[in-house]
């Protein structure tokens, strides 16, 4: 008997430990803990931009892999590299208002670093993907061949990735990994603090005179010298009534014609020229439609509007990594086949009948006249609901695929930031409210 509890208590001891290397956190500082890891501009003009990234501290997670341990290492206000298997390493992109065939160079202008050892970094795993019938299992891969390779990756902390352009803008992406890893030698080489300079070939373009105000506010958003170089973009002057983009262009079938229409009238009543197009469709069609749209309006339209579910108006089917889903994103890239950046904001109503589409419409302009707030609390838009299909075919109690899980963690954030979020989840033609 005592030969029994000794047993199950070392085999409880085997558990707990197993449970606390796969969830050990530790916060690692370089610097200062109070400070916050930063990128600031020191200087700028229309051919170069000089900034500093600061490292003053970040986390690094244990979690072991088929018996070996591996950090994952974050950092504040970073992604990640997500090349699947090669080391999972803090990442964020920089875009730069540049010129078109800008041939960026990068400079290290200063630099201060710290070598830290005895880390082995998780790899970049391919991401569970949430579609109808498939596990959300996260599959571990691990490039062997840079795992052994005596270097630290990526070789350098800062790099060009491509170039781009957004609505005649042309913008340049810049890489940034602050934190190298050797994988060999088991060690992070650190960039507490890294000035570098970014500089391209010709001046940024001052005679794009198809650039509005609108386009001008909105790449003060998505670049790091957006306010400074918006400057130069437009030779005009500042016509107020091109703060926004009039121009919305709104696809659907026969049959949410009406709904579309009210839409429309809806919008132009508040400045917007719209136009409806009503018709069978197929993705071609679609992707030559808005890009003849886009091509020919000039200032360049701001907005598509696709009402009707995927079986009235396909969304473009993408394939990465073996994952096959619908998009409508890449109806609204202008670039190449590699471009993902919007050059237009679209939105779908998803409707299946026009009913459907008559109410969803009226919700929506009843939201935009203010029906829905007017005698509204103050906590009105403190209220959030998260719905979802709880899937479970073997009927083990457990959600079989990944939808719930998202609706979980998109609750829990919620919660934290002092929203009200009840759950409305629906299993086998079965609709459950949970609080």
């Amino acid at each position: 008997m005592k030969k029994d509890s000794t047993i199950k208590i070392l085999f409880l001891i085997s558990i707990l430990s197993l449970f606390i290397i796969n969830s050990y956190s530790r916060v690692i500082n370089t610097d200062n803990f109070q400070k916050k890891n930063n990128i600031s501009i020191v200087t700028q003009n229309y051919t170069s931009i000089t900034f500093e990234i600061s490292v003053n501290n970040f986390t690094a997670n244990d979690i072991c892999e088929n018996g070996q341990l591996y950090q994952i290492v974050r950092l504040d206000n970073y992604g990640f590299i997500t090349d699947v298997g090669v080391p999972g390493l803090p990442y964020r992109g920089l875009s730069l208002i540049t010129s078109e065939k800008p041939n960026l160079t990068i400079e290290i202008i200063s630099q201060e670093t710290v070598i830290l050892k005895n880390y082995m970094v998780y790899p970049a795993i391919k991401q569970p993907f949430a579609v109808a019938g498939m596990k959300s299992i996260k599959e571990f891969q691990i490039n062997k061949e840079l795992y052994s390779q005596n270097q630290f990756y990526p070789s350098l902390p800062v790099r060009f990735i491509r170039n781009v352009d957004y609505r005649g803008v042309p913008v340049s992406i810049a890489g940034i990994t602050p934190i190298l890893f050797n994988p060999v030698t088991e060690e992070l080489k650190v960039y507490k603090k890294l000035k570098v300079k970014i500089s391209w070939s010709s001046p940024v373009r001052s005679d794009k005179k198809e650039i509005n105000e609108y386009t001008r506010q909105l790449i003060k958003n998505i670049a790091v010298n957006g306010e400074y170089a918006s400057q130069y973009l437009c030779s005009r002057k500042h016509d107020p009534t091109e703060d926004f983009n009039k121009d919305i262009l709104i696809l659907t079938v026969p049959s949410y014609r009406s709904a579309a229409e009210r839409l429309a009238e809806w919008h132009k009543k508040k400045g917007y020229d719209v136009e409806v197009m009503a018709q069978a469709w197929t993705t071609s069609t679609i992707e030559t439609t808005v890009k003849n749209f886009y091509n020919s309006t000039n200032p360049k339209p701001g907005y598509l509007v696709i009402i009707g579910d995927q079986k009235d108006v396909p969304a473009k089917v993408i394939s990465d990594e073996g994952n096959i889903f619908p998009t409508d994103l890449y109806y609204t890239t202008m670039g190449d086949t590699s471009d993902y950046i919007a050059d237009m904001a679209r939105g779908r109503i998803s409707v299946g009948n026009g009913t459907q589409a008559e109410d969803f419409v009226a919700k929506v302009i009843g939201y935009e006249q203010k029906k829905y707030i007017q005698n509204a609390d103050s906590n009105f838009f403190k209220k959030t609901v998260v719905s979802g299909y709880f899937e479970d075919e073997n009927s083990d109690g457990t959600c079989d695929y990944r939808f719930i899980q998202t609706c979980e963690e998109a609750r829990s954030y919620l919660l934290n930031q002092k929203y009200a979020c009840p759950r409305l989840y629906s299993t086998q033609n079965i609709r459950c409210l949970l609080r």
